[in-house]
């Protein structure tokens, strides 16, 4: 499975796709609304899940995602949140300068 980390991002998506390669129930009755940050980038929230998420070997959590209906170079978008909760930290060179 591709992953990207965004600091940025509010929420954590997943393709819907990767969903049912994984075999996740996708709820559909909730589709919250996503505000793309990049002008001709349209995200549409297929519904959600509730996913069991490690990486590398870490701790593992259970995290909401949302479902995108959108092909995408990336199966999984970590938001900050999750990120946090899966005690992934990222940092710059010039944050482990200081």
């Amino acid at each position: 499975m591709k992953a990207v980390a965004d600091l940025g991002a509010e929420v954590s998506v997943i393709t819907l796709e990767a969903a049912q390669r994984l075999n996740q129930k996708v709820n559909t009755n909730q589709r919250p609304w996503l505000k793309p940050m990049w002008l001709g980038t349209e995200y549409r929230a297929y519904g959600h899940v509730k996913a069991l998420v490690d990486i590398a070997d870490g701790p593992q959590r259970w995290l909401d995602l949302v479902v995108v209906d959108d092909m995408q170079k990336w199966d999984l978008l970590l938001g900050n949140a999750d990120l946090e909760h899966l005690d992934v930290r990222l940092e710059t060179p010039a944050m482990r300068r200081r």
